[in-house]
């Protein structure tokens, strides 16, 4: 088997978006509505056409950029439409991380740019630290980080195994340092339960084939972004580690993964 193609690639571009579930829409029938019209229906096909995203997103890694980062097809509404809330995160953990909202501070030279660039994206961040009882704390816009949480589950859950699912049993997200050493050991083990091989032809067999540590954690760029997919006798589960600070979990249950509606349209 050529081990650049995969048999769920041809589910992956069958499905549609991996996002958002839309069909996509080709060249040929994008040219036709150019022509013809009428405009609406050309700014809705604009958006349906297929395009390819980097699962993780380039934005929470670092140059040099790993070789070889996993893609998606995706739509071209959904490869835009994350970029504000990523830039928002990738700001907000390294303010975290840094204690403060000075550029200077940051370590990721990249993310220093963004908010050397945008005065109303430092100020948000900055009206969001609040001094408590053992130091400084910083409110996360929750909305924001379960977007491009889910964002990144969807893409790994693509990839490495499955079509677009439904949605998630459970979204969390928490910093790994509020963990207590039993759930942070469970977080890095994955949860208990009678695990199943994944399908011939799959990322995730031919993972679980070559990595002799029996590991399942994916290393993308260490301290910057790391991620694990398991799947068992209860569902789906993907688990993300974000500048080694923010530990996130989505996970979907059995039905949701086996019983998948058609999916044909934006939802």
């Amino acid at each position: 088997m050529d081990p650049r193609h995969q048999a769920v690639d041809e589910r992956l571009v069958e499905g549609g978006c991996v996002y958002c579930g839309c069909a996509f829409v080709d060249a040929r029938e994008l040219e036709r509505l150019r022509v013809e019209g009428p405009e609406d229906q050309l700014d809705e096909a604009a958006n349906r056409q297929r395009t390819r995203d980097h699962v993780p997103s380039r934005a929470l890694l670092d140059e040099p950029f790993p070789p070889n980062l996993p893609v998606v097809e995706c739509c071209h509404a959904c490869n835009n439409g994350f970029s504000l809330d990523e830039q928002y995160l990738v700001c907000l953990l390294e303010c975290v991380v840094s204690g403060g909202t000075e550029p200077d501070l940051f370590e990721r030279t990249r993310v220093a740019r963004i908010l050397r660039e945008s005065a109303a994206l430092r100020e948000r961040i900055t009206a969001t630290r609040r001094e408590g009882v053992t130091g400084p704390a910083w409110e996360m816009d929750r909305q924001r980080v379960q977007k491009v949480v889910m964002k990144l589950a969807r893409g790994h859950v693509a990839f490495e195994e499955y079509p677009r699912l439904s949605e998630p049993a459970s979204v969390n997200f928490v910093p790994l340092l509020l963990m207590s050493p039993e759930t942070r050991c469970r977080f890095e083990s994955g949860y208990d339960g009678s695990p199943l091989l994944p399908e011939v032809g799959s990322r995730a067999l031919g993972r679980i084939a070559q990595d002799a540590s029996g590991s399942v954690w994916v290393d993308v760029q260490p301290g910057r972004y790391r991620y694990a997919l398991t799947a068992d006798s209860t569902g789906v589960s993907v688990r993300l580690v974000i500048r080694e600070y923010l530990a996130c979990s989505v996970s979907w249950a059995c039905r949701e993964v086996w019983d998948l509606p058609n999916q044909g349209s934006r939802q």
